[in-house]
C-alpha cells in the first residue's frame, strides 16, 4: 500500500489519524470545552463512517511543496545521521480500531521521523533557533508514537533553498498521550453517539 492510493484513502476514511490529533486536543484552555477545529473533526468521522469515505482536503501550494520535498529530506537524513528509514503508509494501533498513523519513516526498532518542509523560511528559523518541535507538530509527534510503540521522535525541518535540515529529537512523553488516548476516547463516544441518535 502506498500512502495517497485508493486502498490507503479507504483505510483511513472514519480514523483518527496523525493529522487530526492536533484537532482532537483542540480544546479552550479555560473552559476545556471543544474548539471549532475538534467539533468539524466529529461531523467529518461521523460522515465518513456514513459514506466510507475519506473527507477530502483540497492540496495547495505548501502542501504540494511539502510532498515534493519529503523525499529529499529523508535521503539527507539518512545520509547525516548513517541510517537507513523505513516506510509504511498505515499503521493500525494495536488495540484500539478507529486510531491509526502514517509515519513519515520509522527508523530501527525504537525511532521514528516526522518530516515538515516549510515553504515559508521563518518557521525553519523558528525550529532551528529555538531547537524544539513546534507546537503545532507535538500532537501528531507524541500519537505517532503513541500508536507505533516508539520511544522517540526525530522532527526534522527541510529548508529547500539551501537543502539545510534541521533535527530535533523528540522523546515520548507518557503523560501527553495518556491525555490524547483520553481525548480520543471523548471523541469517538461523540461520533458514535450522533451516529446511533441519527440512526
Amino acid at each position: 500500500m502506498q500512502q495517497g492510493s485508493p486502498e490507503w484513502l479507504a483505510i483511513k476514511a472514519g480514523k483518527i489519524s496523525g493529522s487530526r490529533f492536533k484537532a482532537v486536543m483542540s480544546l479552550h484552555k479555560r473552559t476545556g470545552k471543544p474548539n471549532k477545529p475538534r467539533l468539524d473533526l466529529i461531523a467529518e468521522l461521523r460522515q465518513e463512517l456514513f459514506t466510507g469515505v475519506l473527507t477530502p482536503v483540497e492540496p495547495n501550494e505548501y502542501m504540494t511543496h511539502g510532498t515534493r520535498c519529503e523525499p529529499i529530506a529523508c535521503a539527507m537524513y539518512e545520509f547525516e545521521r548513517d541510517v537507513e528509514v523505513a516506510h509504511a503508509a498505515w499503521i493500525p494501533h494495536p488495540s484500539i480500531e478507529y486510531v491509526g498513523f502514517s509515519p513519515d519513516g520509522l527508523v530501527g526498532d525504537a525511532g521514528m521521523i516526522e518530516i515538515k518542509s516549510p515553504a515559508l523560511e521563518p518557521r525553519h528559523l523558528r525550529t532551528v533557533e529555538s531547537g524544539k518541535c513546534p507546537d503545532d507538530y507535538i500532537a501528531q509527534v507524541q500519537g505517532g508514537m503513541w500508536v507505533t510503540g516508539r520511544a522517540w521522535c526525530d522532527f526534522v525541518s527541510f529548508w529547500e533553498p539551501t537543502h539545510e535540515i534541521c533535527v530535533v529529537r523528540v522523546e515520548r512523553d507518557d503523560e501527553y498521550i495518556a491525555r490524547l488516548q483520553a481525548e480520543c476516547a471523548a471523541v469517538w463516544a461523540e461520533v458514535t453517539t450522533a451516529r446511533s441518535e441519527a440512526a
